[in-house]
């Protein structure tokens, strides 16, 4: 059954699907302690079944999602090259519970694709696989050109002594402000953060795939970041972040994507990043 949802905010949608995340002792899920969950319910007139039924509330939130965006993709991309593609993705860490199953997912050269979704939803194992440090248990993988991923913990990339000796570019470091001279171990995490992604941009490479790079970073530090990720976008890089950021997704990304129960329960293309 389906829902009206004419009067819910599209930001509210996404803020209230981002807040759904795995149960650590099964398969169900369960609802974030967030307003903006019960206020979209209420707003969609759905009868809450409590947290004993959690996933039906879940896929309540798949519906009202897929009724207010009309469930069709559409983008301003689809006349540009194909870069990645992953077409019926099935994967397992045990061969028991399923983490992604049917994922369908294509990007387009010079192009922004965020992936939303709570934890355990399967966002960071999706980098992996696409960056081959996993392989799938079914499904393709199909990519035009060379890939970088930057972790959600980059701290492991570091083997030089100074941040200068990791950057290699004066540019980026000033840019973000990180002291040139310290050892990159001494870094907070956001600035660790921040020295991986110029280390990622700095590889050259057509894809890169982010992991929370807005961890730990102050709102003016995003702002930074997002420059940075439109210019990379302008000279045809391809971008797929995976995220709990909502708001750094809904200004930054041309697309972004729904993670829900294995896939990518809908995308859309969010107009504002066309603008710019």
């Amino acid at each position: 059954s389906s829902h009206s949802v004419k009067n819910v905010p599209l930001r509210q949608v996404i803020t209230s699907f981002a807040g759904l995340r795995a149960h650590e002792d099964g398969d169900d899920f369960v609802i974030g302690e967030s307003a903006d969950v019960k206020g979209l319910i209420n707003a969609a007139g759905i009868e809450s079944p409590g947290l004993s039924s959690a996933p039906a509330i879940g896929v309540a939130v798949a519906e009202l999602v897929r009724d207010l965006l009309n469930a069709e993709e559409k983008s301003d991309f689809g006349d540009r090259e194909t870069v990645l593609e992953t077409k019926g993705l099935y994967f397992s860490y045990d061969k028991k519970k399923i983490i992604l199953k049917d994922m369908n997912l294509k990007l387009y050269k010079g192009e922004h694709f965020a992936v939303l979704g709570g934890n355990g939803s399967g966002k960071s194992t999706l980098l992996y696989l696409i960056a081959g440090a996993y392989k799938p248990l079914m499904g393709k993988i199909k990519h035009n050109g060379s890939i970088t991923l930057l972790p959600q913990n980059p701290a492991n990339l570091f083997s030089r002594d100074t941040v200068s000796d990791e950057a290699g570019d004066s540019y980026f470091t000033e840019l973000f402000g990180l002291d040139g001279s310290k050892n990159p171990l001494d870094l907070s995490g956001g600035q660790q953060q921040l020295l991986g992604f110029i280390k990622a941009v700095g590889k050259n490479s057509d894809i890169l795939l982010l992991d929370e790079p807005t961890k730990a970073l102050d709102g003016s530090l995003k702002v930074k970041l997002a420059e940075v990720i439109r210019s990379l976008n302008e000279r045809g890089v391809t971008v797929l972040t995976v995220s709990h950021d909502t708001e750094f997704c809904a200004e930054c990304a041309h697309r972004c994507g729904l993670l829900f129960n294995g896939s990518i329960a809908v995308s859309y293309t969010h107009l504002r990043a066309h603008e710019t």
